[in-house]
């Protein structure tokens, strides 16, 4: 999501390039405030275009993934985690 924020918001020590990321503080209806890391999309005299996605948002991820080590079910797991017939 990015937001707009005026110029004047942005404390002047941080020196704003496109692409940086800034720290944020959002409060929310319920009162309750989150910090978040916004990069810097861009900005001019007047305003600064900040976006809070994830930096992989939009992306593609691929993970390789190896199996560690396989243990029994618990014995309160009442229904088969892999379906019948499934090697």
């Amino acid at each position: 999501m990015n937001g707009y924020v005026p110029r004047t918001e942005i404390p002047a020590e941080f020196e704003l390039e496109v692409g940086d990321f800034v720290p944020i503080t959002i409060e929310l209806d319920s009162g309750e405030t989150i910090e978040l890391d916004a990069r810097v999309v861009s900005f001019d005299g007047r305003e600064v275009v900040l976006d809070t996605n994830h930096p992989l948002a939009g992306r593609r991820v691929v993970f390789e993934v190896g199996i560690v080590s396989v243990e029994a079910p618990l014995a309160s797991v009442e229904a088969p985690l892999v379906p019948p017939g499934t090697p």
